[in-house]
């Protein structure tokens, strides 16, 4: 079960990651869908300065827009 759950942050965290090479990039949903992104797995959620709140599997996050749209964020610690 472990093994499985890990399998698929790993394949979220490498999806943000390939459609994120400027570190802050919108998307839309589909598109994170279309390539195999599971909303449904994340290893932690973050609350910015503005009171929003950021969705993260490890280092590689996103933030949920209007439209079907979400920013995807590239965590500053890491």
């Amino acid at each position: 079960m472990i093994k499985s759950v890990n399998l698929i942050l790993k394949r979220n965290r490498d999806i943000l990651e390939n459609l994120n090479p400027s570190k802050e990039t919108k998307v839309s949903g589909s598109k994170l869908m279309a390539s195999g992104f599971n909303f449904n797995y994340h290893t932690h959620r973050y609350i910015n300065h503005k009171g929003s709140n950021c969705t993260f599997c490890y280092d590689n996050g996103y933030l949920r827009l209007p439209n079907d749209e979400y920013l995807l964020i590239k965590d500053n610690a890491t």
